[in-house]
């Protein structure tokens, strides 16, 4: 009976050893997930909480950026940001000055520089792309930087003409920034002034 207590008591012991072993192994499985999503690592100022938050607010913005869509295609409306060069009909512009590092009222910035990836944002930049994709996984390291004490820094790259801004990198900065209800971002802009600066919108423009 000793001998049978004793063996029982052992087979139990390899039992919880092996339980926590594999529940170990479930987080080690887990922490190494986050890292690969986030390209970040824990102890460095990410939780392991970040990615699954991130990912919500990334699904929140989605779900946003689909009824602004649907909205603005009942009345008629462009669905995607602005492109700058289909504004200028990819003339060259007559004089671009560089106008330095400002801040930038968000609701001037209204479209892209080029027509490269408007397809992966709402007319306000809000995300449309899945969540499984390197896109996603880039906007969410953004909102996690956002969301923890490093902030966005980097300012964006934009051309201002009559007034608006189109972003030439920082789509994604925009993208965040503008969902968490920023109302300035930094960025370096390049004005552009049109070659006919005697078009009504030009003179009214400088007149401004």
């Amino acid at each position: 009976c000793l001998t049978f207590c004793f063996l029982s008591f052992n087979s139990s012991i390899r039992k919880v050893k092996s339980g926590v072993k594999n529940r170990g192994n479930s987080i080690e499985k887990l922490r190494l997930q986050i890292i690969e999503k986030t390209g970040k690592i824990e102890g460095k100022g990410v939780r392991v909480v970040d990615f699954l938050e991130t990912r919500e607010e990334y699904i929140k913005a989605r779900r946003m950026a689909q009824k602004e869509i649907r909205e603005l295609r009942i009345r008629g409306k462009r669905t995607e940001p602005e492109v700058l060069d289909q504004i200028i009909d990819g003339q060259v512009a007559s004089n671009v000055t560089d106008i330095g590092v400002v801040n930038i009222p968000v609701e001037r910035i209204v479209g892209t520089k080029t027509a490269g990836r408007i397809s992966a944002f709402s007319y306000s930049f809000l995300p449309m792309l899945g969540p499984e994709t390197e896109f996603a996984s880039k906007w969410m390291n953004l909102c996690a930087a956002h969301m923890s004490d490093e902030g966005i820094r980097n300012p964006i790259i934009c051309y201002e003409y009559l007034g608006n801004f189109y972003v030439q990198e920082g789509n994604k900065r925009v993208s965040v920034l503008r969902y968490f209800g920023a109302s300035q971002i930094l960025g370096q802009v390049y004005r552009v002034m049109p070659e006919n600066p005697e078009a009504p919108a030009v003179k009214a423009y400088l007149e401004f």
